[in-house]
């Protein structure tokens, strides 16, 4: 019978302590905790695609931000910050983001297959349709400044075209990005529990729900 979330846990601080490690706890843990599974007919594959969506996008999304915010608008933060709190106060929610999502990353289990850059580009795509809606038929200024020479497909369109791709291919490029630190997360727990293996033996079968099942 499998044990309880509530075991699993009580038993790591022993090897922790003994350890003085993080990696190997947190891949003692990821190794003997079992989540409950849900039954299929308890979660739609609707609720299985919106999770796997946000998680695919945000992740790539918090580090597209940050990589704008420095290369592309720091003019404007220059002109706009004019004491160190105002910058503190434009700059750390940025750099609050992208660290939150790498924990995020690194302490979860969920999936980051490759083939998941798709829910990237329908992102991109629909925040560009979105932009120019809002612009062209509610003459709501572009959300930047760069927007108005890069993005104005009514003014410069064959500009506005070559634009939209090179986003694409950058964002595609991060997403690149962030499914190589997935990788990166995959063997470092591996690693840890094989070495975990090895140092106490595998007195039991691991328990452990494999990620795919949320896949």
């Amino acid at each position: 019978m499998a044990r309880s979330i509530g075991s699993a846990y009580s038993a790591a601080p022993p090897r922790l302590c003994h350890l003085q490690l993080v990696v190997p706890g947190l891949a003692f843990a990821h190794q003997r905790h079992r989540p409950v599974p849900l039954p299929d007919d308890h979660v739609s594959s609707g609720v299985r695609i919106l999770v796997q969506y946000f998680y695919a996008s945000t992740q790539s999304i918090a580090l597209v931000v940050l990589v704008i915010f420095w290369l592309l608008l720091r003019g404007a933060i220059a002109e706009f910050s004019d004491s160190f709190a105002s910058l503190f106060f434009v700059v750390s929610p940025h750099v609050l983001n992208f660290v939150q999502t790498l924990v995020e990353l690194f302490l979860g289990k969920l999936p980051l297959p490759l083939s998941h850059i798709g829910y990237m580009i329908v992102t991109v795509v629909m925040y560009t349709v979105y932009s120019w809606i809002l612009h062209y038929a509610f003459s709501v200024p572009f959300p930047y400044p760069f927007f108005d020479e890069l993005l104005d497909v009514k003014n410069t369109p064959g500009k506005s075209a070559i634009a939209s791709i090179a986003f694409l291919a950058f964002f595609s490029t991060m997403y690149l990005f962030v499914w190589a630190l997935g990788l990166l997360r995959n063997w470092i727990l591996k690693s840890a529990i094989e070495a975990d293996k090895k140092l106490y033996g595998a007195d039991d079968e691991p328990q452990t729900q494999t990620s795919d099942t949320i896949a």
